[in-house]
């Protein structure tokens, strides 16, 4: 594994392989990257160039694009620039960054989460304001304690013996119930996540078109309002990398373990407290809040003849970006979400798809759009208009639907054909190849 590097004053960084996922695409680059705590607003900054690559430019091209990039340290979303003249990437990103953190800032406690819960604190200070990229981190965050350098949960960071409260997963339940827990004054709870970062199924899923199907304004926290939204239905790199920064906004990376599943959990009668067992220790906790998900384990279906089945075979969850689909044969298993949102996206691709469905699905318009930047500045500037926005799509969401017998456009059943995304589902299998 490459060494980190010494430039510029930063003594963190690292130099060496790395793996960029843009969109759909997949991309093995070269890096150099470097990083810093920076105390003004309490969160670390990391930045880099890649090294020229036929197939990044192919992807991104020029202007700005956002995307995930993975070394042997981890995986953080970041955001890639124009190329140089000599077609070198530059990448930022903000808080936990793709490789080990070597310092820490003078002060900064080891293992916050180990502490015990003062008794009668005062409720924590909450921040104010909106989530953005270009927000600075409230003071109050800032004044967190963290276990490194940029307060990131690494590995290194030990497991509390005993919490108030222990919370198992990273994702929107998790982080959310973690800063409910926070405002209400609490100090003694941890956050257990198996992964080795925040964001639950939007780190998880990278499958081609992942896109939340809640309108953008309602899909996020209404205590953490983003006036920077790119679009009405958000793709899932924005949404994991607004979960990043949340994360940051209420100072919870010391409260984060990541790495520790949680293998086994029991109930002591006789001492009234929670006895966990993760892959990184044991702990007890008086109060153990599940946000695992109830959808976070992939499973394939059980079909006959499937585990020899000559082709490749893959979870949407664990989508495989390094084989090519272009001119293959694809069958698809299932209607839900995920298929609604990947059968369009590889249809044009591959040369011939076939969708198994146990149970026709209505599919409805979408109305995605690209939200303009006169809104965005709007929303940043006054942000009332944010939240009127939200409550306006929260109440149009909860009207009753028409009665079957009442005139006008009927949403689409998804056994009909699709005229414009050329598709059809198929109810049986299908015709002989």
């Amino acid at each position: 594994m490459a060494e980190p590097g010494h430039e510029d004053g930063h003594e963190d960084g690292y130099e060496g392989p790395a793996t960029l996922v843009a969109g759909p695409a997949r991309v093995d680059v070269q890096v150099r990257l470097r990083g810093y705590f920076q105390p003004i607003d309490g969160r670390y900054h990391w930045y880099g160039r890649i090294e020229p690559n036929e197939d990044l430019t192919g992807v991104v091209g020029s202007g700005r694009a956002r995307a995930v990039l993975t070394t042997p340290g981890g995986s953080a979303p970041c955001e890639l620039s124009d190329p140089d003249p000599w077609q070198r990437y530059r990448v930022t990103g903000l808080s936990t960054p793709p490789f080990a953190i070597q310092t820490t800032p003078a002060g900064q406690p080891r293992d916050e989460a180990a502490a015990p819960e003062p008794r009668n604190e005062a409720a924590a200070p909450e921040p104010r304001g909106e989530i953005s990229g270009a927000a600075q981190q409230p003071q109050a965050a800032a004044q967190q304690p963290q276990n490194e350098a940029s307060g990131a949960p690494g590995p290194a960071a030990p497991l509390p013996s005993h919490v108030r409260v222990a919370i198992i997963g990273a994702g929107f339940g998790g982080i959310g119930a973690a800063i409910a827990l926070r405002k209400a004054g609490h100090t003694g709870f941890v956050v257990l996540e198996r992964a080795a970062a925040v964001g639950g199924t939007w780190r998880d899923n990278s499958y081609p078109g992942c896109t939340c199907d809640v309108p953008s304004h309602l899909y996020s926290f209404s205590f953490a309002p983003n006036p920077d939204w790119t679009r009405s239905f958000s793709r899932q790199a924005e949404i994991w990398d607004y979960l990043e920064r949340v994360t940051d906004r209420y100072g919870l990376r010391g409260k984060i373990r990541c790495e520790a599943a949680m293998t086994e959990a029991r109930w002591d009668v006789s001492r009234a407290r929670w006895r966990i067992r993760t892959t990184r220790g044991d702990l007890t906790a008086d109060v153990l809040v599940s946000a695992a998900g109830p959808l976070s384990a992939p499973a394939l279906p059980d079909i006959p003849g499937l585990a020899s089945f000559p082709g490749p075979v893959f979870h949407s969850a664990q989508w495989n970006h390094d084989f090519d689909l272009a001119g293959k044969r694809v069958a698809v298993v299932g209607t839900g979400a995920s298929a609604i949102q990947i059968v369009p996206e590889i249809q044009p691709r591959v040369g011939r798809l076939v969708l198994f469905q146990r149970t026709p699905a209505w599919v409805m318009p979408r109305h995605d759009r690209k939200i303009s930047g006169a809104e965005k500045w709007l929303y940043r500037h006054v942000p009332l208009t944010q939240r009127a926005a939200r409550l306006g799509i929260y109440l149009s969401r909860r009207r009753p639907a028409p009665p079957p017998s009442t005139p006008g456009p009927r949403p689409r059943n998804a056994g009909a054909p699709a005229s414009s995304s050329g598709w059809r589902p198929r109810s049986g299998p299908p015709a002989a190849a």
